[in-house]
């Protein structure tokens, strides 16, 4: 029944409601690859009723592919975005298996749809395991970490079982030292005990809801605006004392659209 449904799927979507749709509870992300082998006939396929029914079948899940429609590839297997990368994105100008790479990984300022781009990368060499291929260093996924989630994307890290069904020990090793790197280095906020003010603030409903002093709580409800429409505005920040650093984390309420910051 399984094979006889998967023949059906040019055709109708039976495969989707089969198991892993049905079966596997909440389901997050759907990922089409859109490759397929050389020589491989043209075939026409169905996507917006299967995009329709998985969102069916699972509302929480968004599907993945080079044209979306709720997250879309970066445009290579390298890791790294565009230095600046929008979110915003026009799906009519992409096509699954045939999109234009550089309008993927920059996006559109102008784009009229909502799909963040996801930089999908593996641990090793290629998208298996091997006994003869070492996984990339700490540091080397700390560079893509700062060039994909630091320019606004999703990073989705491939990370293979060995030939014994599990992941590697060099593997778990590397994973390790990448998150005793990140913790280290953003777990102590230089900035929390600054005093802060800026050059403008926009007026809410209640009158702390744009103040400057927002920049230092965390969460994505908690933010400093200037006044609308101003392009010009500065933010100060009194360390108090003399603190040397390398990195700068900007993040902005992206529930509320995105802004232009320049990049990484």
């Amino acid at each position: 029944m399984f094979i006889k449904s998967y023949r059906m799927i040019a055709a109708m979507p039976t495969i989707l409601s089969i198991g892993l749709f049905n079966r596997y509870g909440v389901i997050r992300e759907v990922w089409l690859d859109g490759a397929k082998g050389e020589g491989e006939k043209d075939m026409e396929y169905f996507f917006d009723d299967w995009f329709s029914y998985i969102h069916q079948l699972q509302p929480q899940a968004v599907i993945f592919s080079d044209a979306g429609p709720d997250v879309r590839w970066v445009g290579d297997e390298a890791g790294p975005a565009a230095t600046t990368c929008w979110s915003v994105f026009n799906t009519s100008a992409a096509k699954i298996g045939g999109t234009n790479t550089k309008y993927s990984q920059g996006g559109d300022p102008f784009g009229h749809n909502w799909v963040p781009a996801e930089c999908d990368v593996s641990i090793r060499p290629g998208w298996f395991w091997h006994p003869s291929e070492a996984p990339k260093s700490a540091k080397t996924l700390l560079d893509i970490y700062y060039k994909s989630v630091g320019r606004n994307c999703l990073f989705l890290l491939n990370v293979p079982p060995n030939s014994s069904g599990l992941i590697s020990d060099e593997d778990v090793k590397v994973l390790q030292e990448f998150n005793e790197l990140r913790t280290s280095i953003f777990s102590n906020n230089l900035a929390k005990n600054s005093s802060i003010s800026a050059s403008s603030a926009r007026q809410g409903i209640i009158d702390s809801e744009f103040d400057s002093m927002n920049v230092l709580e965390e969460g994505i409800y908690s933010y400093w605006a200037p006044e609308e429409n101003q392009l010009d505005w500065i933010l100060y920040l009194d360390l108090q004392d003399s603190v040397t650093f390398n990195v700068l984390q900007v993040q902005g309420p992206i529930q509320m659209g995105q802004w232009h910051d320049g990049g990484v």
